[in-house]
């Protein structure tokens, strides 16, 4: 570990598709958080674990230029889905409280569906994609995949976000965040959270989309994180995801088997929670 970087002390570990921007972006406005910048999603408990502890905390500050902040971690969703996550986490010793950001499990593989085809990562209709991708029904199975973590930390420290609850009450949701991180009270600015972030768009050169994506994890392999916030910077990434919104047609029968396979992963949340998620009406 490096001995002049702060420990993050909060994670978090929330679903694929399920509003894991909004919240970074919602984070990075209060002046008591700090969330990394070069890099936004480091996944260290899970796939990156072998990188080691000295690449995960060279993203958090100095020792010396934390006392500023509150709340030091990241946001890497997907890290509930890891088995080997939660003893990773308790090893590591400084982090004591976790986000879980979830949405509605059938809006959830329907945005998953429209990233891989922004990533040009698959061609086809969202049935055939359900079919060839079964880990989509998984990932919507929270309650499942949430319980190893409870069991090993305690409810009392983790702040379990609806999604749709959220951005329908922004100013409720920065209070019950703000409270969970001990933040003061009115940190966030008014504007926080209101904006629409991570729009899935189809390419306007596909081609050069598929370069640059391919080009960033390259990059990210070899811990060029500079070079890929440059073009980020430059609006590369926005000149060439500039094309329109993509739309998805979703016949009723496909809509309510899926739906139907998710019903008792609602149940079984709201469990955890102790009330229901009438956002989730289905």
């Amino acid at each position: 570990m490096r001995a002049d970087r702060a420990k993050p002390n909060f994670l978090g570990i929330g679903a694929y598709g399920a509003g894991s921007t909004w919240l970074y972006a919602l984070l990075s406005t209060h002046p008591q958080v700090y969330v990394p910048t070069a890099h936004k999603e480091l996944h260290y408990f899970a796939h990156n674990f072998e990188k080691g502890a000295d690449w995960y905390e060279q993203f958090f500050p100095k020792d010396d230029d934390a006392e500023i902040y509150r709340a030091i971690g990241d946001i890497s969703p997907g890290t509930m889905y890891d088995t080997a996550a939660p003893a990773r986490i308790r090893d590591y010793g400084s982090i004591d409280k976790f986000l879980v950001i979830v949405r509605e499990p059938f809006a959830r593989a329907i945005s998953s569906y429209k990233k891989y085809l922004q990533y040009r990562r698959f061609e086809g209709s969202f049935e055939r994609f359900m079919e060839t991708h079964p880990e989509q029904v998984e990932q919507g199975l929270y309650a499942r995949y949430l319980e190893p973590f409870l069991q090993e930390f305690g409810g009392d420290r983790f702040h379990i976000i609806i999604f749709e609850e959220a951005v329908a009450d922004v100013g409720s949701a920065k209070r019950e965040l703000g409270a969970f991180l001990d933040l003061t009270p009115g940190g966030f600015p008014d504007a926080a959270g209101q904006q629409e972030v991570n729009v899935s768009r189809l390419p306007r050169l596909p081609g050069a989309y598929a370069f640059m994506v391919n080009a960033s994890r390259k990059l990210q392999d070899m811990n060029m994180y500079w070079l890929i916030n440059l073009g980020h910077a430059l609006g590369l990434k926005s000149a060439l995801l500039g094309g329109r919104t993509i739309k998805v047609s979703i016949d009723d029968r496909i809509s309510e088997h899926y739906r139907g396979l998710f019903r008792a992963s609602k149940s079984d949340l709201e469990q955890i929670l102790g009330r229901r998620i009438p956002a989730w009406a289905t």
